[in-house]
């Protein structure tokens, strides 16, 4: 069984794409908040929203998303989350998506808190300024 100390964050990367999985943990390997997280990653859709509301031992501090999945949609596993009784019920999410935001998701305003949309392809910096936020933010609220 993995060991998690109480100050390590989790971060969660639900992808149909392993290559897209494969950058973003790239991406975050190269960030450093001086405080320590690890990642778990699903390229299942169905997988990352058990994880996120049926998994009560593991909390997230963020989760990266794609918004086209199946057979779950990106949105609709927000939903199901923001409106679950899970710990992880207001967990931030980021959206990287190849899709234009205002086309493809329409979130109501409680839902779409701590939601940031990234567009495919995005710049490494962007998504590293927006996670080292995050992460950061939930350090200091934890």
């Amino acid at each position: 069984m993995e060991t998690e100390t109480k100050n390590e964050k989790r971060v969660l990367i639900i992808d149909d794409d392993q290559e897209i999985i494969d950058l973003i943990q790239n991406c975050l390997d190269g960030i450093d908040i001086g405080i320590s997280f690890s990642v778990d990653e699903t390229t299942d859709a169905h997988e990352g929203l058990v994880k996120l509301i049926d998994n009560q031992a593991r909390i997230y501090s963020l989760v990266f998303i794609d918004l086209s999945m199946s057979p779950i949609r990106g949105d609709e596993i927000i939903k199901k989350v923001r409106t679950s009784t899970s710990k992880n019920a207001k967990v931030p999410f980021i959206i990287v998506s190849g899709y234009m935001e205002s086309e493809t998701i329409s979130l109501e305003d409680d839902i779409s808190q701590d939601v940031i949309f990234i567009n495919k392809p995005f710049k490494i910096r962007r998504l590293q300024n927006h996670a080292s936020a995050w992460l950061s933010k939930r350090t200091e609220s934890n």
